[in-house]
């Protein structure tokens, strides 16, 4: 591991901060290999105080492993790693909900459709609200319960090295990750679970060679990803509406009381991209000079949307049985599109050593 910072050499421009160069494992003329495993479960894991659940719920598994070796002695080599794990977990869950009178009231006041698919997103409370001075409240209490929590992940790295020819030396890595990851929500069967369903691939490849004085290194990239915060309630549409004219344009709103309760408001927030990049490189070393050129060339594509559904907003019980909206807000998010940045660069460095103990 090599970790450059401060005043950073022109071989490492477009980075701010610092650089951290890591050379990963290669494979050798022996077979090698390593497993691990680690686990947790409800039988060894003690309740939670505060937990409702008689006995908590949940379990969490993480192991993989290495492998490395030859395919061609002393010519090719090959490294591999796998690490996956898995986690279930029920988490304690609260929110403040209407009781089924207000719930009918409100159905009475507002007989559209859309009124009760985002009512049906709320429980029915567990227990009252009492207030500091003893009295309950009529129109909302506390639903209190548990909701599974799901996490996973699949990483794969592989690795092959090859000795081409007078010293020179080929490397490619592909690099694979798939980590997933639900939260749940205080609403009747997921109907607002929030997911990261992210993925990402990588592939590298790298030619180092050598002739005398002179040291040439090649790069080649490829870098796909996307990462994304999907809640599930944003995907109800009302039984009565016509086709979308934009993307999200007719999805089922969610309203609010201002102190009382509030229905499932949901998001989306998608980002993709791709880049690729080109990177050369030659050093010489004469007497005490050290001297580095070269050239990258970068693209980066992508896209972005953050859609959300409309909101309204009601200061009192009352202006919501009445239909008076104290604010509403609606957010499309941006329109699909896509991006394309190129950048170009070179460089040229002298590394002076001026003595035995200065550069």
């Amino acid at each position: 591991v090599q970790i450059v910072k401060g005043v950073l050499p022109a071989e490492y421009g477009g980075v701010a901060g610092g650089q951290i160069n890591v050379i990963s494992r290669s494979g050798t003329n022996n077979f090698n290999g390593s497993t691990f495993y680690s686990g947790q479960n409800e039988k060894w894991n003690a309740r939670d105080f505060f937990s409702t659940a008689p006995h908590p719920v949940g379990h969490f598994n993480q192991y993989g492993g290495t492998l490395g070796g030859p395919v061609m002695r002393n010519k090719v080599f090959f490294f591999g790693t796998y690490e996956g794990y898995r986690e279930r977990v029920e988490l304690n869950l609260d929110t403040t909900v209407p009781y089924q009178a207000v719930r009918d009231e409100v159905l009475r006041a507002l007989p559209q459709p859309e009124t009760k698919i985002a009512l049906d997103t709320l429980y029915l409370p567990t227990e009252p609200i009492i207030s500091a001075t003893g009295v309950v409240n009529p129109q909302v209490g506390r639903w209190r319960g548990l909701g599974v929590r799901k996490r996973s992940e699949n990483h794969v790295v592989a690795k092959t090295d090859m000795a081409v020819f007078n010293g020179a030396n080929l490397t490619f890595t592909y690099t694979r990750l798939r980590p997933f990851s639900l939260d749940p929500r205080p609403n009747p069967n997921g109907a607002n679970d929030r997911e990261f369903p992210n993925r990402q691939d990588r592939i590298a490849a790298q030619y180092v060679m050598t002739r005398g004085a002179w040291v040439s290194e090649s790069r080649v990239g490829w870098n796909k990803a996307y990462l994304a915060r999907l809640d599930k309630f944003l995907s109800a549409i009302g039984p009565n509406q016509p086709a979308e004219i934009m993307p999200y344009g007719r999805r089922v709103a969610s309203f609010s009381v201002s102190g009382l309760f509030s229905t499932a408001h949901s998001e989306i927030l998608e980002m993709a991209g791709t880049s690729y990049s080109v990177e050369q490189k030659l050093s010489r070393g004469f007497k005490r000079h050290l001297v580095k050129t070269g050239f990258r060339f970068m693209r980066e594509t992508g896209s972005h949307i953050n859609p959300e559904d409309p909101a309204f907003t009601y200061q009192t019980y009352a202006d919501l049985l009445a239909n008076v909206v104290n604010s509403h807000n609606t957010t499309y998010g941006a329109p699909p599109h896509g991006s394309r940045l190129d950048q170009y660069g070179a460089f040229i460095q002298d590394d002076w050593r001026l003595g035995d103990k200065f550069v």
